[in-house]
């Protein structure tokens, strides 16, 4: 990585020459490796190249060595350390060589930055999973494809088998299974993080930026610092947490109300669907109750009821009038077929409403406020129409339309065993408060 970098500085800093392949090795140079590879096995070697790799590269190289030596005995792992110096030994002479350019090898510089982070973002995790092991593992045996293939030109079949023998004693799965997870292997562990985090600077910063982006956000409920249930299938995830998403939507699973699939711009698509999809023989079938009606006029009406109950007060009488001249008069299109006592009521209400009696003093704001009419003026129609709608709505609960609206609210089986262990947690906090509490008081 370090020679990659450095070879990348050089193309944009617009220095040719590292870019120019010299003449295949002379005699000199392959004396000048030679005696480098002889000098890597001395302490004098191992120290002037401590200099060239600085001092966190010399800490990763005594960390593998330890973590080498655990599996591998003492013995191996200085052989393996030796090896470590005298490869990159050759990997020096061939970078100052020109051997090893940018252009021959900026193919490897894309899985090597992937590598990296992958490395600092295992290092980094308390326990890494089975899955993103494998994953690592077989990232490493890329790699090691890569790198042999552009070393193989360059080393002698020794050296080349030296190199191979690396990548299989620090890539193999059991020795990163042990050095991710294993407990005695924790202090080797934050030592490569430590260092390899200062090594792979960048890498580390867009494993930073790639975790802040993943990280998960928080449950909107008050004061609740659970993670939001994230999308699985049809389930489009939540605002809230598996316990609260459950609290929230079980009664529409278990009990489904009609007022919410009217009002909810959720779930009442789903119904104006199943309604506007009903063929000519069920609407026969409900005719009796119907009286006339439209089933989609009985839905639209109950929506327009529910918008004028939330409405200012100023815009009541308006939208009042509205609703009166589109649903509950004879002749009109979307007429619900209210029942003429019924119908009679609400424009009895809605005319002493006009308040006569109000104070002179009052402004013209002030006096459609006190004249608005009162937010229950239909509360009488839409018992009578919900209940026109109720076997039609029941027959909506058994529908295709109705499954697919509780696939997007039902949590996943996963999500359930979290939502179960929330939900104990939560019993056990406040068991535990409620137990303090009472001690405190007693005290």
């Amino acid at each position: 990585l370090r020679s990659v970098a450095a070879m990348s500085d050089a193309k944009e800093t617009g220095d040719t020459n590292a870019h120019q392949n010299p003449p295949k090795g002379s005699l000199r140079q392959r004396a000048k490796k030679f005696i480098a590879s002889k000098a890597a096995a001395t302490k004098l070697g191992k120290k002037i190249m401590n200099n060239f790799l600085g001092t966190n590269g010399e800490k990763i190289v005594v960390s593998l060595t330890k973590a080498a030596s655990k599996i591998h005995g003492e013995k191996d792992a200085k052989t393996y350390q030796t090896d470590l110096y005298k490869i990159a030994t050759k990997f020096k002479i061939m970078v100052d060589e020109k051997k090893l350019d940018f252009e021959g090898t900026k193919h490897a510089e894309e899985p090597l930055n992937t590598l990296g982070v992958q490395v600092l973002d295992a290092l980094s995790s308390k326990k890494v999973g089975k899955t993103s092991i494998d994953r690592l593992h077989a990232n490493i045996g890329r790699i090691r494809a890569i790198v042999l293939e552009l070393m193989r030109a360059h080393l002698q079949v020794k050296n080349y088998k030296k190199l191979e023998g690396l990548f299989d004693v620090f890539g193999n799965h059991k020795f990163l299974v042990f050095v991710l997870n294993d407990a005695d292997y924790k202090q080797e562990k934050g030592e490569l993080f430590e260092n390899l985090s200062i090594v792979l600077k960048d890498q580390m910063e867009l494993l930073e930026r790639q975790r802040a982006q993943s990280k998960p956000k928080i449950c909107s409920s008050y004061l609740c610092g659970n993670a939001r249930v994230e999308a699985s299938g049809p389930f489009p995830g939540s605002r809230l947490c598996a316990m609260h998403h459950r609290k929230r939507y079980m009664g529409r699973l278990e009990n489904p109300k009609i007022q919410l699939f009217v009002s909810e711009a959720a779930s009442s698509p789903y119904f104006i669907q199943y309604l506007t999809s009903l063929p000519a023989e069920d609407l026969k079938l409900h005719s009796s109750i119907l009286q006339g009606s439209k089933p989609t006029s009985l839905f639209n009406f109950l929506r327009a009821v529910r918008v004028y109950e939330r409405i200012d007060r100023s815009l009541r009488e308006q939208r009042a009038k509205v609703i009166m001249r589109k649903y509950m008069t004879k002749g009109s299109p979307s007429q619900a077929c209210i029942e003429e006592k019924i119908l009679a009521k609400v424009k009895s209400d809605l005319d002493r409403s006009g308040g006569k009696d109000r104070p002179k003093n009052f402004t013209r704001r002030q006096s459609i406020a006190y004249t608005a009419p009162p937010r229950e003026l239909f509360q009488v129609v839409i018992n009578q129409v919900s209940g026109r709608l109720r076997p039609i709505f029941k027959e909506f609960l058994k529908s295709d339309f109705y499954k697919n609206y509780a696939e997007t609210i039902r949590l996943p089986p996963a999500e359930e065993k979290i939502a179960d262990k929330q939900e104990k947690t939560r019993e056990e906090k406040e068991a535990k408060e409620a137990k303090e509490a009472k001690d405190e008081k007693k005290a």
